[in-house]
């Protein structure tokens, strides 16, 4: 109620977060995110509720109102199962790090429906390739996505994921500093 009351009290102009915040700290709560929070998300598995709102906030540049946007694995899952992965030359000892990371956050991205369709289990850096024949527009893809270097086959996957996992913990940080 007290909530409600700030949010009718509040001009059409800016959001009540100082206010809101006051009255959550009140309560013993905070709005603050913490690091264990924040690591959560930048943790999250796809089978996460909250997943899709999540990667809508990672790419303010796609319009979801206006296409139908799927969550896409970076890597194709259907890679990582044991036999795949040893055969294309994963150590032993990495086969369980590898199939542990592939429906995290950090393997994710939305792609719109018919260009998921269209790369199917095609490995990132082909797939770019043959999508986006022009360099720069690689580039820029990987930068609006925040991929990074992109191996060109499976083994580089776990830098890849740590590297990524870092650049969308970040974003996540910036996005909850924003609020």
């Amino acid at each position: 109620t007290a909530l409600r009351e700030v949010l009718r009290q509040s001009s059409d102009e800016r959001f009540p977060a100082k206010e809101l915040g006051i009255q959550m700290a009140q309560r013993g709560k905070s709005l603050d995110f913490t690091v264990e929070e924040i690591d959560d998300l930048a943790d999250m598995n796809i089978a996460d509720k909250r997943m899709f709102a999540l990667l809508t906030l990672l790419y303010p540049f796609i319009d979801v109102r206006t296409q139908h946007f799927h969550i896409d694995h970076v890597f194709p899952k259907s890679l990582f199962t044991e036999v795949r992965l040893r055969g294309a030359g994963v150590p032993e000892e990495q086969i369980e790090a590898f199939m542990s990371c592939v429906d995290q956050i950090a393997n994710l991205q939305l792609l719109d429906g018919i260009v998921n369709n269209e790369k199917r289990a095609k490995l990132p850096d082909a797939w770019m390739r043959e999508r986006y024949g022009d360099r720069r527009l690689r580039r820029n893809y990987r930068d609006q996505h925040l991929l990074g270097k992109v191996p060109d086959d499976v083994t580089g996957f776990l830098r890849f994921y740590e590297t990524r996992r870092k650049h969308l913990r970040e974003r996540i940080v910036d996005l909850v500093q924003q609020a």
